[in-house]
């Protein structure tokens, strides 16, 4: 992971997120916005599997930040509606730095989520290195068959 390390810590994260996109088969863009015109850093889908990634890379921001969660609320939201219709799957990912606040933004997407019921099928956290971390949150449409820790996307 020595590719990753830098002094510009959101374009390296958003890096990561990439290549995570890449790594599950999500390599079509679509078009980088949301409909309300909100950018999230990685924004892509495999539409054959159906599979959306949704990905913000935090640095400077802090979980405490009323805005910040406004948007990934608003990023949640979004999630919600692609998971609404059958055989969907969304991954929602967040790359932070492991400490000081890695526990708190899981709990702060899983606080929003639960706010508009919805409630993910699988949650991971991973630490790479002492500056990369990766939460990731998995939803899927109701009825969709169970996901398995070992389970290719």
């Amino acid at each position: 992971m020595t590719g990753f390390c830098g002094s510009n810590d959101h374009g390296r994260r958003v890096q990561f997120l990439e290549v995570l996109g890449d790594l599950i088969g999500c390599f079509q863009l679509i078009g980088g916005e949301l409909p309300d015109g909100r950018r999230p850093d990685v924004l892509r889908i495999d539409r054959t599997r159906e599979l959306l990634l949704l990905a913000d890379a935090k640095s400077s921001e802090s979980p405490y930040c009323t805005a910040t969660r406004a948007r990934l609320f608003r990023y949640l939201q979004w999630v919600r509606s692609y998971v609404d219709r059958p055989r969907r799957i969304a991954v929602f990912a967040l790359c932070c730095p492991p400490l000081p606040h890695m526990h708190v933004w899981k709990n702060v997407v899983m606080t929003l989520a639960s706010d508009i019921a919805l409630y993910p099928k699988f949650i991971g956290s991973y630490v790479f290195t002492r500056d990369y971390a990766l939460i990731c949150f998995i939803f899927a449409a109701e009825g969709t068959r169970r996901l398995h820790s070992r389970q290719a996307f």
